[in-house]
């Protein structure tokens, strides 16, 4: 199922997760995007088999979600972890249908507390707390 209205825009979770990792981030996206969140194969709602996890299975899921979707191409990938190789391989194998990728290491909020904030602290070297201001963010 799609959400919002403008260009498509297609969201895949890592490992771990679910459709629901993006829950924050969609009344933002779905003022500006047509969007299509998805579950890989054995996360959230989607089919759980015995066998067929591969990257190969996980293409050809992701793919056949997208055409039942009816979701207009060409259409941006984001990618969160594990599915920012998925989206890769995704672009690789069907390239015209994609206009454009994107890859996150980690889910996000819509926004952000400011700078030197809590909210902006990550565990340096030798876990010294350092800010995105410090590391030229």
């Amino acid at each position: 199922m799609t959400t919002g209205t403008g260009p498509p825009l297609v969201l895949v979770h890592g490992v771990a997760g679910s459709h629901r990792v993006f829950d924050l981030l969609m009344p933002t996206l779905e003022e500006h995007f047509q969007v299509l969140r998805l579950d890989l194969l054995g996360y959230g709602h989607s089919p759980k088999p015995h066998h067929g996890y591969g990257p190969d299975d996980h293409l050809g899921a992701i793919h056949q979600t997208i055409e039942r979707s009816g979701l207009p191409k060409p259409f941006v990938a984001l990618g969160l972890s594990m599915g920012v190789n998925l989206v890769l391989h995704y672009a690789r194998r069907w390239p015209s249908e994609l206009a454009g990728l994107i890859g996150s290491a980690r889910a996000t909020t819509p926004t952000s507390g400011p700078r030197g904030s809590d909210s902006n602290k990550t565990s340096g070297p030798r876990g010294r707390s350092t800010t995105a201001s410090s590391r030229g963010a």
